[in-house]
């Protein structure tokens, strides 16, 4: 487990404007939801939802070039969502009560950039596998030399 969630952890520090250890990850945010024993499902969920991502890319490779079902995919998809969701109603408990106003309210914090979205995205669900694969391309082509996989 803690293989992977460092795994995780460096690849999300190789963005040039993240900058994350496993001990801040664990202090800054493990340790401050774990003391709160109505924020621990929260904890919980997420070392299960990074633990699933692994089965869920390989679930993804080997589907079939002419189909097959996305199902487990967005059931990770929108559960890590949920996570997201769950993490900035207790950063931000009196942002509001939409998604929307929860997001403004983190966006100085989490470094939004909606022009960069907007650039990028938005994207069709059953496009999503073909643009998985472009984009572990674009990070091996962008990522220094040693750097893990996505």
């Amino acid at each position: 487990m803690r293989a992977e969630i460092t795994s995780h952890v460096t690849r999300y520090s190789n963005i040039p404007t993240a900058a994350l250890s496993l001990k801040e990850l664990i202090g800054k945010f493990v340790q401050p939801f774990a003391a709160n024993p109505s924020h621990r499902s929260i904890v919980t969920a997420l070392w299960t939802f990074i633990l699933e991502g692994k089965e869920r890319d390989r679930q993804l490779s080997i589907r079939s070039a002419s189909g097959g079902t996305l199902e487990p995919f967005l059931t990770h998809l929108f559960k890590g969502g949920l996570i997201f969701e769950s993490i900035l109603k207790q950063s931000y408990p009196h942002a509001g009560n939409t998604l929307g106003s929860y997001l403004n309210a983190a966006a100085t914090d989490l470094n939004l950039n909606m022009a960069l979205w907007r650039q990028h995205g938005p994207y069709s669900f059953h496009l999503l596998p073909g643009l998985r694969n472009r984009w572990q391309a674009e990070h091996f082509r962008n990522a220094p030399s040693g750097s893990p996989t996505p």
